[in-house]
C-alpha cells in the first residue's frame, strides 16, 4: 500500500513538473511526527512532544493565557469527546472579560479568584487530563460499517464516529459544538428535537465525507 501510494504521489509531482529534495525526504518508516501528530500503522495520535506542554501547563493568570491554551487545545479537539462543552464555560469568560477585538490591544484583564471558580478549574483540569490520555484515533475503513453515536443537551452537540475493527470498537474521530442562539431557546428545540439536531449535524455536516454512501450504525437517546 505504501508502494502504491508513493508511486501516486511521484506521479502527481511529474505531472505538475515539481521536484523534491532526496535529502529532505524519508521513506518506509514505521511512525512520521506530521503537523503535531504522530502517524503509524496503528492510527493517528497526538505528538507526546506538544502534548506534554499541556501537562505542564498552570492555570492561566489572565485571559490571554487561557485564550492560548484554548487555542492550543481546540487543535486537538478531535481526539476529546464532548469538547465543545468541556469548553464552554471558558470561552464564556473570555467573552465577559476579554471583549471586542479592539479592546485585545489594551493590557489583557487579570484572572482573580472571583473569576477562576471551581467550574472553570475543572473545567481547565479535565480537558487537560483529556488531552494527556488521548486516544490513538483509527483509520476509516470503508469496507466496513461505520458506527456513530449522537448526543445532545442544552449545553451543545456531540458525537463519536467509529468502527469494529479487528473485533474491537475504535473511534475514528469525535465532534462536537455549541448551540446556537435559537436552538437554546427550549419553546424551539425540545430534547428530543435536539437528539435529532446532533444526528442531522452529524451526518450531513461533521462527519459527511465518511458516512455519504456507506452503511451506518446509529446509537441516540430515544426519548
Amino acid at each position: 500500500q505504501h508502494l502504491q501510494r508513493l508511486d501516486v504521489v511521484l506521479a502527481r509531482l511529474k505531472q505538475e513538473r515539481l521536484k523534491a529534495k532526496l535529502s529532505k525526504c524519508t521513506f518506509f518508516q514505521p511512525e512520521v511526527r506530521y503537523l503535531g501528530h504522530i502517524i503509524s500503522a496503528n492510527g493517528v495520535a497526538t505528538d507526546p512532544s506538544k502534548i506534554e506542554a499541556v501537562a505542564k501547563w498552570q492555570p492561566p493568570q489572565t485571559v490571554s493565557e487561557l485564550r492560548s491554551f484554548l487555542g492550543f487545545a481546540s487543535y486537538y479537539r478531535r481526539f476529546v469527546e464532548g469538547f465543545a462543552t468541556l469548553a464552554a464555560p471558558l470561552h464564556r469568560l473570555i467573552a465577559e472579560l476579554g471583549g471586542t477585538k479592539s479592546r485585545r490591544v489594551q493590557r489583557s484583564p487579570q484572572l482573580s479568584p472571583e473569576h477562576w471558580k471551581e467550574e472553570l478549574k475543572d473545567c481547565f483540569e479535565t480537558l487537560k487530563t483529556k488531552l494527556t490520555n488521548a486516544p490513538v484515533l483509527a483509520y476509516a475503513d470503508f469496507s466496513l460499517p461505520f458506527i456513530l453515536e449522537v448526543d445532545a443537551s442544552y449545553g451543545g452537540l456531540g458525537a463519536v464516529l467509529s468502527q469494529e475493527q479487528n473485533g474491537k470498537v475504535r473511534p475514528i474521530a469525535y465532534a462536537s459544538r455549541g448551540l446556537k442562539p435559537t436552538e437554546r431557546n427550549m419553546a424551539n428545540y425540545s430534547s428530543m428535537k435536539l437528539e435529532f439536531l446532533a444526528l442531522k449535524w452529524a451526518m450531513t455536516e461533521k462527519f459527511r465525507e465518511y458516512l455519504l454512501g456507506h452503511r451506518c450504525i446509529v446509537y441516540t437517546d430515544n426519548n
